[in-house]
């Protein structure tokens, strides 16, 4: 099954007027060329691990298209304008919270740190982590049986985004209690979004991008929500603020620098443009680790 690993609808909402391709900027700066929404973020069962038999479990998917269909709605009035109700903004939050989660960048991670389950002792920890989930689905006595056997664990995988689903329940309610301060371009510009369309930041340091971690102080979350509007989620002392201004061409520029920069491998316009070939280019020399030490850090634009 063909997944997207950033939502159809979300990404529609950044085609040009009468327009069913978004131009595709490589992030190591390769020509851009027009894609529809359909190919764009795609790859086989994202979602959804095969076991041996080749019968793919697609549980989280159907969870996610859920999540993303109950948000639906009240998505589609904040990014026109409008203040949602207190139920839509939960709904919101939630599909906010995946949409930071559920990424390429991040599974990539864990894809990285898999290589640990695949030792007895590894294997033992993912048991311990683990134990109740397995026992769910039946594989608790297989993988006790790896262990004594001296083996690692292919499992690693089937963890991953169930596990991702459940941070994401944690991170929602944060979501929501922050202050929302949607920027709005000015017109003749646009909002660009990219393969990792929410990013966790410190508003200071370029490089200091998170997965999760935006209750931390200081700490912001932006979210690209169209080619018009450009969410940024704080902490505030009055919280479930919800405000609009207005982005001068130079904010603009600033909020598609951290976009870019925040791109795993794709970023998306409406339009091709000289000014986010420019992004790209500036971008091309920075690299953003996915837990960046403090020495990484740079100035902001």
């Amino acid at each position: 099954m063909q997944q997207h690993s950033v939502t159809a609808y979300y990404l529609r909402g950044f085609l040009a007027p009468d327009e069913g391709r978004l131009w595709v900027y490589p992030r190591d700066g390769s020509e851009p060329r027009p894609k529809p929404v359909s190919k764009c973020t795609v790859e086989e069962n994202f979602y959804s691990p095969v076991n041996g038999d080749g019968v793919a479990d697609h549980s989280v998917e159907l969870t996610i298209g859920d999540i993303e269909t109950t948000a639906a709605p009240g998505f589609k009035r904040l990014i026109a304008g409008h203040q949602l109700t207190q139920s839509e903004r939960r709904l919101v939050s939630r599909f906010l919270a995946v949409l930071m989660l559920r990424v390429v960048r991040i599974r990539d991670f864990a894809e990285e740190e898999q290589d640990r389950f695949e030792s007895p002792d590894g294997t033992r920890k993912l048991i311990d982590e683990n134990r109740a989930e397995l026992s769910r689905i039946g594989q608790l006595g297989d993988a006790e049986k790896r262990v004594a056997s001296g083996q690692g664990s292919d499992m690693g995988d089937k963890f991953y985004f169930p596990e991702i689903l459940k941070v994401s329940e944690k991170v929602a309610p944060r979501i929501n209690a922050f202050d929302w301060t949607i920027e709005v371009a000015i017109p003749g510009e646009f909002f660009v979004t990219s393969d990792n369309p929410a990013f966790p930041r410190q508003p200071r340091n370029i490089r200091e991008l998170r997965t999760v971690g935006i209750d931390e102080l200081g700490m912001e979350l932006g979210v690209p929500l169209s080619r018009e509007r450009f969410l940024t989620i704080r902490r505030g002392a009055s919280g479930l603020i919800q405000r609009e201004t207005k982005a001068t061409r130079q904010r603009v520029e600033q909020l598609n620098f951290r976009t870019v920069i925040s791109a795993t491998h794709e970023v998306f316009a409406p339009i091709k443009s000289e000014g986010i070939a420019s992004l790209i280019s500036q971008a091309s020399g920075i690299s953003i680790p996915f837990q960046p030490t403090a020495e990484e850090a740079e100035p902001d634009r």
